[in-house]
């Protein structure tokens, strides 16, 4: 008698899909991990872009509990 393993065929069955839609990894090492950032960031200054998005605010703990040296 032929046993079948619903659970099996379903893994197999997703794994192949998967390498056919997606051949090669879909994650991988970059070779020298932030590269051009230093760059990056000077044009973003030289743009005057280099500011914070919204204005800082004071909360309660600032306040009464932090200790300003």
């Amino acid at each position: 008698m032929l046993s079948f393993d619903k659970q099996s065929f379903r893994v197999k069955w997703l794994k192949l899909a998967m390498h056919r839609l997606w051949p090669d990894p879909l994650i991988e090492r970059v070779s020298a991990p932030r590269a051009g950032w230093a760059e990056a960031a000077q044009k973003v200054r030289e743009r005057g872009e280099d500011g914070l998005l919204d204005d800082p605010v004071s909360t309660k703990f600032d306040e009464t509990e932090w200790e300003w040296k």
